[in-house]
């Protein structure tokens, strides 16, 4: 009987203080073992805004598609947040890539005359995409709260490649280091397309006009590998870059 009662009288303490079990963008918590000059907000809460506002950022990152290339990317983006959730952006991309030693493995196999691999050098490509930023998050590292927007973006761009196709589409069959250097691209082929791109990252808040975005951009398109045939495949790009931004 005790515990009925005591059972009865927890539930009525709790149903009559349930109006104040909430928690909203305006609410604090005091947390005694933080430094009495910080103030920790509840999740809900957005201490940096993207509402209405114009940025600018640059950066770079490598590119990790293309089983024959090492590749680097330098970006230049801009865009403008005209809802919390929703943005435009336009980027810039310029990528500079040389054939790795897994191309030169495959044209030189133990030394001998072997076979060139088809391989794809994305230049640069300008575009533009829609962004989607519905995750917002916080991290307590040491003492310190991180702000972190999770973004996804799609759009379309412009893009410049070459390729060695006017190589791999030639009867020959003397390859070899001797008569074609391996960072040889004197006879590659280039072409423009437009690709379809999309993106996601996390953006870092370093203050109320700094930060710092990962994020992945990849570009698809179709590109020709045989001059004769005109046979195409799609092509994939992913380039991993690290950007800082400035807000205003």
């Amino acid at each position: 009987m005790s515990k009925l009662i005591l059972s009865f009288s927890l539930i009525s303490l709790l149903f009559i203080y349930s109006n104040d079990i909430h928690s909203s963008e305006d609410d604090l918590y005091e947390f005694s073992w933080l430094d009495q000059d910080k103030e920790v907000y509840v999740l809900q809460n957005r201490k940096y805004r993207k509402d209405d506002s114009f940025y600018l950022s640059g950066g770079g990152g490598l590119t990790t598609s293309g089983a024959f290339v090492n590749a680097f990317t330098l970006q230049a983006k801009t865009g403008y947040f005209f809802k919390e959730d929703w943005g435009l952006e336009f980027l810039f991309s310029k990528n500079f890539g040389k054939e790795n030693n897994v191309a030169e493995l495959i044209k030189n196999p133990n030394g001998i005359a072997g076979s060139v691999p088809f391989r794809v050098f994305v230049k640069s490509y300008f575009g533009g995409q829609i962004l989607w930023s519905p995750f917002y998050s916080k991290i307590n590292t040491f003492n310190k709260i991180v702000y972190v927007d999770w973004m996804f973006g799609i759009g379309g761009a412009f893009l410049t490649e070459s390729n060695n196709r006017s190589i791999t589409s030639s009867n020959t069959n003397d390859f070899s280091q001797n008569n074609r250097s391996i960072s040889d691209d004197s006879q590659d082929i280039e072409d423009s397309h437009f690709a379809f791109m999309w993106s996601t990252g996390l953006q870092f808040y370093v203050s109320e006009d700094f930060y710092i975005k990962l994020d992945m951009l990849a570009t698809h398109f179709n590109t020709i590998t045989q001059t004769s045939s005109g046979n195409t495949i799609m092509y994939n790009n992913y380039d991993v870059g690290l950007n800082f931004g400035y807000i205003f």
